[in-house]
């Protein structure tokens, strides 16, 4: 007598953000510097269809955001101490109601004062200490570039707004 088996196969987070990866390589390449490490701790939730494309766009906004801001060129990472190649790392935690994944890397962080110069620049209030300066990063039209530093890969202020905007619509949050 056969007995079948099912077997569930859900894609990992790592499988998830494949084609954001993938895309990811010719700009690193383009601003200098060598691909970052990817590292992928904690839980494998899963997710459906539509939420696995929306986190493929949302971590390709934040892939390209770590290359442009946060990890720093390798000459500078090297005068840091720090390795040539800069390191991201996706952690996520899950209970029954919910998912949590961080993502970090290690470059120089959020450059606090040009956020609050910024923030002074379009009349917000930007003395807040409780987080408020770090959030300021997902307002719509927000960079701390300049018209001149604009890139195509970011600058315009569309990237971090768009991760707010696409994980509200699946009922989500982002904090800095």
């Amino acid at each position: 007598q056969l007995h079948a088996g099912l077997r569930w196969i859900f894609p990992d987070l790592r499988s998830i953000l494949a084609g954001a990866i993938s895309k990811s390589g010719p700009v690193a390449a383009k601003l200098g510097k060598p691909m970052p490490a990817l590292i992928f701790e904690g839980a494998n939730p899963f997710f459906g269809l539509r939420v696995n494309r929306l986190l493929s766009l949302v971590f390709g906004h934040l892939l390209n955001n770590s290359l442009d801001h946060g990890i720093e060129l390798p000459s500078t990472r090297k005068l840091r101490r720090k390795s040539a190649q800069g390191k991201i790392l996706v952690s996520s935690q899950m209970d029954e109601n919910w998912v949590e994944i961080r993502w970090s890397d290690d470059g120089a962080g959020l450059d606090l004062q040009k956020l609050r110069e910024k923030g002074r620049d379009h009349n917000l209030d930007s003395h807040d200490l409780h987080g408020q300066i770090q959030n300021m990063i997902f307002l719509p039209g927000f960079s701390t570039r300049s018209d001149s530093e604009v890139t195509e890969v970011s600058g315009r202020g569309v990237g971090l707004h768009a991760v707010l905007s696409d994980i509200r619509h699946v009922g989500g949050g982002v904090t800095a």
